[in-house]
């Protein structure tokens, strides 16, 4: 068995670095493989002849069960010790990805997509973990920045790769780009995380698991059924009223569990679902744009991939360096302050996005991805930050989790109902869509997505609210701090 300490004597000062890049390695290539497919989904359509509605759940099955797998993660590193955790996810995802890359219906694609959300959600813990175990109080904010960086990297050059590959090899090799990363880190992890279990671990939950995937397979099946075979049909109406008392159920469930999946302690202090919400708001808006705009670019605008990848990359690389002045502007002013800064920035993406044929072409297209990046880099730190600060430190562990939760369930949801947006704005099962010449479909399309992004600015706008209960309990708890 080796500890930390017993790690950090065998390989010294540079120990702590060593074992940052292991998991900032495993988390990188889950991050990029979440979003590198989005370029390639034209051609996933094509090949396989499906629709969009069809084609989504390669996104949804992917963040739905990152969703639960991020659950499994305590669990998992108590039962099995974080190296083993670290080896095995990263093996399933391996399997999975190979899968992917050579599935021959769009059923087996799904379910390679959903296991590898699967690994993924358990991966993306570990580095938190990691970086908090190994660096000492004072050296954190270095260790995580690093982590960061990789981290939100990632999604800024997976559009680009992914659409070169597309262009140059087959959509097929996007499934295939991060295993040599994946690779790499199993004797990383072998060699520099611990692998210690607790003595007495915890008994899975399973009941809590079980709701939970359950709840979302059929609230998602039911948003995308919705609209081909109808709001009003028995199937579909019952799988909304299923997926709700699924919801209550789970929660429930979670608040008497004596070892939930997600400790719902910190929600009893003030302020803290307010934060949450906000989380899953962001996770919607990151998720859903990130879903749309690839599409737009590609069957809007009749962009080759690997075009739309490049368009996406200054947006990404925008984000990733807004990051660290978020953090700095955080710690400087009220973190509500500068969320509310980034929610106005990306309303106005939306708007400029809905309004890009009325407006101006590509190039005005690009600056209103790079707006909206700005604001979703401006609203993620302090929102987790401001959230955590809202608690009590011994609640701090729940709390970081279930905001992370709170993002990847927004994401699941977000993409699920924007896909519906879409489908019902370009009317695409409308009885006369097949029949339509190449121009009126394309125009059709084109009032589809612009539809779905006022639709999402309207739904962010709803932010507003939870921002404001944020910020009036964090100046009650100051005022409560300096009265005392």
């Amino acid at each position: 068995m080796s500890s930390h300490d017993e790690l950090s004597r065998r390989h010294g000062a540079r120990y702590k670095w060593l074992a940052t890049a292991t998991a900032m390695i495993g988390t990188f290539s889950m991050v990029v493989e979440a979003t590198i497919l989005n370029v390639a989904l034209p051609d996933i359509m094509a090949a396989f002849a499906v629709g969009q509605q069809t084609a989504q759940w390669l996104v949804t099955g992917f963040l739905a069960a990152m969703t639960a797998g991020m659950l499994l993660n305590a669990w998992c590193v108590e039962r099995f010790g974080m190296r083993a955790t670290y080896v095995g996810a990263i093996l399933v995802f391996c399997s999975a990805s190979l899968l992917g890359a050579l599935a021959p219906s769009i059923g087996l694609l799904i379910l390679a997509r959903v296991a590898q959300g699967a690994a993924a959600g358990v991966i993306q813990p570990l580095g938190m973990i990691v970086v908090f175990e190994v660096f000492a109080p004072q050296e954190r904010g270095r260790g995580f920045g690093l982590y960061g960086l990789g981290v939100v990297l990632g999604p800024a050059i997976a559009p680009m790769i992914g659409g070169l590959l597309v262009d140059l090899v087959s959509w097929r090799a996007v499934f295939l780009v991060v295993l040599p990363t994946c690779v790499a880190a199993v004797p990383m992890a072998l060699m520099f995380l611990r692998s210690g279990k607790a003595a007495s671990p915890p008994p899975l939950d399973l009941a809590g698991l079980a709701l939970l995937s359950g709840t979302l397979a059929v609230s998602l099946w039911a948003m995308a059924s919705g609209p081909r075979v109808g709001w009003d049909q028995p199937a579909v109406a019952g799988g909304l009223l299923i997926g709700l008392a699924g919801a209550v159920a789970f929660v429930a469930w979670e608040w008497f569990c004596p070892s939930p999946l997600l400790n719902l302690r910190a929600f009893r202090s003030g302020g803290f679902a307010s934060g949450f919400l906000l989380s899953a708001m962001i996770g919607v808006g990151l998720y859903a744009s990130t879903y749309l705009i690839p599409l737009y670019l590609q069957q809007v605008k009749h962009l080759e991939p690997s075009a739309a990848g490049l368009i996406l990359l200054p947006a990404g690389l925008a984000m990733a360096f807004t990051f660290p002045l978020a953090g700095r502007l955080t710690d400087r002013m009220p973190a509500t302050v500068v969320a509310l800064i980034g929610i106005l920035l990306f309303l106005g993406s939306c708007v400029m996005l809905a309004r890009v044929d009325e407006a101006g072409g590509l190039l005005w297209f690009t600056v209103g991805i790079v707006v909206g990046r700005i604001g979703i880099g401006l609203m993620m730190p302090p929102v987790s930050a401001g959230t955590l600060r809202l608690l009590d430190l011994r609640m701090v562990p729940q709390g970081s989790g279930a905001i992370n939760f709170g993002r990847q369930l927004g994401g699941a949801i977000g993409v699920g109902l924007i896909s519906v947006v879409l489908s019902v704005g370009s009317g695409a099962h409308g009885p006369d869509f097949a029949g339509m010449g190449e121009a009126a479909r394309r125009a059709a399309q084109a009032e589809g997505y612009h539809i779905a992004f006022y639709a999402l600015a309207a739904s962010f706008a709803a932010t507003l609210l939870p921002l404001w209960l944020m910020h009036r309990q964090t100046r009650r708890t100051h005022a409560v701090g300096g009265a005392s």
